[in-house]
């Protein structure tokens, strides 16, 4: 049953910080353990977990802040569930931290985390309810709050995350996935027949079949093919609702398609979707074509909040790698919410839109991108000057006053008419391109303007600041896969690696608490 940890007494006789060297209690009060139990160990909200346990059925659980926290210097550290096991009952800065020096026994055993992580699983596949991304950024709250750090300046920025699988080519998929189907039938329905499949249940027959066999590409192609449409036809009654039966029709239906004669036939690379099976291995990770290179598994966001003496990442989101950065940029922005205080949130053009724009501007927060999506605009258009009250344009960059204008509702454009010699002696020359017997034609819309208007204040000195400062989140993406390994997740699937993601989001904030709580003793 559920119980929180709110008393950690100290017991002068068994406890093993007290009892422990002067020498060995003045190195853990100088290391990373003193801040983590005075910051990170109390702002644990253990009460958000309580819908994994019974109300008051069976023993009391080991304490959710205890397990938390653990996980949370698991990845700080660097460490694997059994050396965190193994530290946390020998090490006298992991108890200090937890607040258990007074236990004679730590209540961890090699099952503790796995099944905390297992039933956190289990509720988000439930109700949609991703627990530990909730504490990860209440977390942060807190420690932003304790460091009193300002949320006035943010910045943002996306990564992709691959998967921890090999990439498989499109004979391997097929055979991997009529080959698991095979192993489930053989373990589990010993009723049916599978006799005329047998082979697949060979081990050095994959091998063989796909790097030995001299047999053409695409004979062995289509034999696979006419062995997983066999495998469909004959048992869709009694498999419909098996797992990897399910793989197997949609790595089919994926990768072929049937003419009007009902044959089938091998689709061609551009029709297979972004979201198709990948490996069965791992059936959430989808494949993505940026900056010239191929990407299967996952991608994240992230917002970083920046202060003088402390950077934290106050929001993050986990999804597939298809997600566009417009649409992570607007779910970053609706998270944040109405800010009380002028908020500035800086990254790349990627990241702008109209709605993503108006949102910001909705939530009191000023979305700045460094950069424009599309086509280069014509910098000469940020100086036309326009009436959108009365749908007019009153002047050229060069400052002379069309003859007329018009608007077109239909397209949002302006239409103005100047006169042609005029024009011609006009300086921005924008209004002398289009000419006509006596007159010249100028046609823009708004959002050229617009865009020309960024374009310009890109250009000027006082805007790379913000540019300068949306490159410190660059290191981030670095140090996620460098010292935190998020390309070798020991995890598969879009919930299970998402929630490894968040803690190890929690220990680069747990890392930079730290950091800030010794730079200010050193300070005083």
């Amino acid at each position: 049953m559920f119980k929180e940890n709110n008393s950690q007494q100290m017991n002068i006789m068994d406890d093993s910080y007290l009892q422990a060297s002067k020498r060995v209690q003045k190195i853990v009060e100088k290391s990373w353990a003193k801040p983590f139990a005075e910051i990170i160990f109390p702002a644990i909200n253990e009460a958000r977990f309580s819908v994994l346990y019974s109300d008051d059925n069976g023993r009391p659980n080991t304490p959710i802040n205890y397990i938390f926290s653990s996980l949370l210097l698991k990845e700080t550290l660097g460490l694997t569930d059994d050396e965190l096991t193994e530290s946390l009952h020998c090490d006298v800065r992991f108890q200090y931290a937890l607040h258990s020096t007074s236990m004679k026994e730590q209540p961890v055993s090699d099952r503790t985390f796995s099944r905390f992580r297992a039933n956190c699983y289990a509720y988000q596949l439930e109700t949609g309810r991703d627990l530990i991304e909730e504490e990860i950024l209440a977390l942060s709250k807190e420690i932003a709050e304790y460091f009193d750090l300002s949320p006035t300046q943010k910045r943002m920025d996306s990564m992709m995350i691959a998967s921890n699988t090999r990439k498989l080519s499109r004979l391997e998929l097929l055979y991997t996935c009529i080959e698991k189907l095979i192993h489930s039938l053989d373990t589990s329905y010993p009723s049916l027949d599978i006799t005329a499949f047998k082979h697949y249940l060979n081990t050095d027959q994959e091998n063989q079949f796909i790097y030995h066999d001299d047999t053409p590409y695409n004979e062995k192609l289509h034999n696979l093919i006419k062995d997983a449409y066999t495998l469909i036809d004959t048992y869709s009654d009694e498999l419909s609702e098996h797992p990897d039966f399910q793989l197997l029709c949609r790595a089919v239906d994926d990768q072929t398609t049937k003419n009007e004669k009902g044959e089938s036939a091998v689709k061609k690379g551009k029709e297979i979707r972004p979201n198709s099976l990948q490996t069965p291995y791992d059936p959430d990770a989808t494949y993505r074509y940026k900056a010239g290179k191929g990407y299967i598994g996952y991608s994240a966001n992230i917002v970083e909040t920046v202060g003088t003496d402390l950077s934290l990442i106050t929001d993050y989101d986990y999804d597939i790698n298809s997600q566009s950065d417009v649409n992570f940029g607007y779910s970053a922005i609706e998270q944040m919410g109405k800010q009380e205080l002028s908020t500035t949130l800086i990254a790349d053009g990627a990241y702008n839109s109209d709605d993503n724009q108006a949102l910001a501007e909705a939530n009191n927060v000023q979305l700045i991108t460094t950069q424009l999506k599309g086509k280069k605009p014509n910098i000469h258009y940020a100086d036309i000057i326009l009436d959108e009250d009365s749908k007019t344009i009153v002047q050229c960059p060069g400052g002379l006053r069309p003859l007329s204008t018009s608007y077109y509702p239909e397209t949002d454009t302006y239409r103005a008419v100047f006169d042609l010699k005029s024009a011609e002696n006009c300086c921005c020359s924008i209004c002398s391109k289009k000419k006509q017997k006596k007159t010249t034609v100028l046609i823009v819309t708004p959002k050229a303007v617009q865009r020309a208007k960024q374009a310009k204040e890109m250009k000027e000195v006082s805007f790379l600041q913000y540019s300068h400062f949306r490159n410190g989140i660059e290191g981030i993406p670095s140090i996620l896969r460098r010292k935190y390994s998020v390309d070798r997740m020991p995890f598969r699937g879009l919930v299970r690696s998402k929630q490894c993601f968040g803690f190890k989001i929690g220990g680069i904030n747990v890392k930079n608490a730290v950091k800030a709580y010794q730079n200010r003793a050193i300070a005083v």
